[in-house]
């Protein structure tokens, strides 16, 4: 179970169809008490929200903060507004405007200052799309809380992991807990040896690879047979060792994520926090152990931008997803501009454009700009530009090439 990449944010509760296609009565009542506020509600979507703020789910997470100048932005806008926290990926959330600017500095345009946040941790994320509802992220509003108001409330835990795994099939390294109704002496957590087998009290061993946890209790329950009448027997994995994908490249939380049943690639994705747009290329490749040679490839504009369910493919165990990051590479600019320096670029840039990014030319800057260039076979090229010409359009802006260096002469007259 998963909720969406970013939090859409409202100026008010009442603001919830401009984000969601409906409100369940469960979700009514935890926003007349808990919003504004720490609160996030998980809800069904309404299509006008883009695939990219929710990873493709049918579900989007509203929250209406409460800060009465986020608010007001907000309501200024006139539309929701999807955001993250402000801070990088794995540094702590910031509860004042000087702890993001010290995080966030040259990343953003500009850092509203306010009054410092009341609450250090994130808001609790909570799924109102079934009863009771389902907490899946903790924070602020506590259980306790949600319960009071919605009358119960269940837990991302064991029992929703093991909704998820029905379909899983057991193998080598799972930890099982067995658990016999009535019969505590024969309860027992095990690992599934490398050869697929558990050991158990009375029985022995028992060869479980491959099976789903309801035949493995079908088959714990016909050994038992023989020694106990009508055994009833539960069987939950406590950890998901033996099926696992890997998530790489321009995603937000890289690594390991167990397969716990059926996984589709927006699943694995979302696992590993979601895309980093900042990062991505466009392109997923898939590698496959039992297909050597070419991997699959998947464009993020289908999957995510079009939506288009195709591209959705389910990924099996062993499977590794590296969502490709663009290629980076240094260009220098030197001379008369304001700053000259060392400029990391992820696409094609031309000439004026690495001007532009070291802050424009210099009160003495002449119009003649040389690149110097490195020969494949060694050596250095200079290729002599007039600024002027391109600016004036009698020549094209000169496309520049890895670790090209740019020199903006200098006039002294």
């Amino acid at each position: 179970m998963a909720f969406p990449t970013e939090t859409v944010h409202l100026a008010d509760a009442e603001d919830w169809p401009m984000a969601a296609s409906s409100l369940p009565e469960v979700a009514r009542r935890l926003l007349d008490v808990h919003a504004p506020g720490p609160l996030t509600v998980v809800l069904p979507k309404r299509d006008c929200i883009a695939a990219a703020v929710t990873a493709g789910l049918p579900t989007v997470a509203i929250r209406v903060p409460a800060n009465p100048v986020a608010r007001e932005l907000i309501r200024r806008a006139g539309c929701p507004v999807a955001a993250p926290s402000a801070n990088r990926s794995g540094r702590p959330s910031a509860t004042t405007w000087q702890a993001v600017l010290e995080d966030l500095d040259g990343r953003i345009d500009a850092v509203v200052c306010d009054n410092p946040s009341e609450i250090g941790v994130e808001s609790t994320v909570v799924d109102c799309g079934r009863y009771p509802p389902v907490v899946l992220r903790r924070g602020a509003v506590t259980g306790e809380q949600i319960a009071s108001v919605a009358g119960a409330v269940e837990y991302l835990d064991r029992a929703a992991q093991q909704e998820l795994a029905e379909d899983y099939r057991i193998g080598a390294r799972d930890l099982l807990e067995i658990r016999v109704f009535d019969l505590e002496e024969l309860d027992s957590t095990v690992r599934v040896s490398e050869d697929g087998r558990i050991s158990l009290p009375m029985i022995g061993e028992l060869r479980v690879l491959g099976l789903t946890r309801s035949e493995v209790e079908t088959a714990i329950e016909s050994a038992l047979k023989r020694f106990v009448n009508d055994p009833q027997v539960s069987v939950f994995v406590r950890e998901f060792e033996s099926q696992r994908v890997s998530v790489l490249g321009a995603v937000k939380t890289p690594g390991t994520y167990p397969m716990q049943g059926r996984m589709t690639l927006l699943e694995a994705i979302s696992e590993a926090g979601g895309i980093d747009y900042d990062e991505a290329s466009g392109t997923v490749a898939i590698l496959r152990h039992d297909m050597p040679g070419e991997p699959i490839e998947i464009s993020l504009e289908e999957l995510i931008s079009k939506g288009n369910t195709a591209f959705n493919v389910e990924l099996k165990a062993g499977d590794t997803v590296n969502v490709v990051p663009r290629e980076h590479y240094f260009i220098y600019v030197q001379g008369a501009v304001r700053n000259p320096g060392s400029f990391r670029v992820n696409e094609p840039i031309t000439v004026l454009q690495a001007i532009a990014l070291a802050g424009g030319l210099g009160e003495r800057a002449k119009r003649t700009v040389l690149i110097l260039r490195t020969k494949p076979e060694g050596g250095q090229e200079q290729i002599k530009v007039n600024l002027n010409d391109i600016m004036d359009g009698k020549a094209p802006d000169v496309p520049l090439q890895p670790k090209d260096v740019v020199v903006v002469q200098e006039s002294f007259f």
